[in-house]
């Protein structure tokens, strides 16, 4: 081999080399690189569970259970969810109004084998799961007022369409959240039809610091409770209940309400849940309220 082949082979081993000395060198640069440090998003502040609960009684005041006199209580419709306890007292009932009912009819069917017609009204299905000879179902959602568009009908407009204007009547709503808006809008002179009415209310743990929604619920339950007084509440288990300072607010309350011309009634300091009760999720504990008073 020529020096001259010699001195090329020396220059191409010297050029490898410094190539191979700087792609080291990147390596242990980037191997030597700090990670970047993560920044953790802030916290989101704790619940404040003294303004919830002082809200939650603010607002259920209205609603201290009492009894009825000479009138027992009884469950309506199933064993677990769609079942509802009231008084076992349906006589000379004109008609029911079943407010959403879903796939579930068993309170709407015990109620018309009381020999009582069963007005449904539910606009997210098309036909209810079963039907009974005194069902009349319709596949309409309800409002509050009377200038509501087509397709949504006002507890007053039934009445007025019906022809059950002056004739004792039963209410039972469970609208997913919409009754605090039919409620509020309501006047307390078309819920006095009523001789006994269970709601479904919701959304109690939600939204008691929106300063909107506690406005509306608190008109809501005036004009519910204007002519009506408490005689029963059950707390939906379907979502756990919050303590808030050692008192169990619910999310959800299933409330029965009796028209105070009709039933004479007491205070009372019974529990709740209470011997017709039963869990509205099979296989959770029911929630217990106590005797609802605070």
């Amino acid at each position: 081999m020529s020096r001259i082949d010699n001195l090329k082979r020396t220059l191409f081993v010297s050029y490898r080399l410094e190539q191979i000395n700087k792609r080291l060198g990147a390596i242990e640069k980037e191997l030597t690189k700090k990670p970047p440090v993560q920044v953790a998003p802030p916290a989101p502040p704790p619940p404040d569970f003294t303004r919830m609960r002082e809200a939650y009684l603010k607002l259920i005041a209205v609603l201290v259970p009492g009894k009825a006199f000479n009138y027992e209580k009884r469950r309506f419709g199933s064993v677990n969810d769609g079942g509802y306890v009231m008084l076992d007292h349906m006589e000379n009932v004109a008609a029911a109004y079943s407010l959403g009912i879903g796939q579930n009819v068993s309170w709407d069917y015990e109620i018309a084998e009381q020999n009582i017609p069963v007005f449904q009204f539910d606009d997210t299905i098309k036909n209810p799961p079963y039907i009974h000879p005194l069902f009349r179902f319709f596949p309409t959602r309800i409002g509050g007022g009377d200038d509501e568009p087509q397709n949504i009908i006002s507890i007053g407009g039934i009445i007025k369409k019906f022809g059950h204007g002056g004739k004792d009547l039963i209410l039972k709503m469970d609208i997913e959240g919409a009754e605090w808006e039919v409620l509020e809008k309501i006047e307390p002179e078309v819920l006095a039809q009523f001789r006994q009415i269970v709601c479904e209310f919701h959304g109690f743990t939600t939204f008691l610091l929106d300063e909107t929604w506690m406005n509306r619920a608190t008109r809501a339950l005036a004009n519910v409770t204007r002519f009506h007084r408490v005689i029963h509440v059950h707390a939906n288990n379907v979502v756990p209940p919050v303590l808030a300072d050692n008192t169990v607010l619910a999310e959800i309350l299933e409330v029965t309400l009796v028209r105070t011309k009709s039933y004479e009634t007491t205070d009372t300091f019974e529990m709740f849940p209470g011997e017709h009760d039963s869990p509205n999720i099979r296989g959770k504990e029911d929630i217990c309220l106590g005797t609802f008073r605070y």
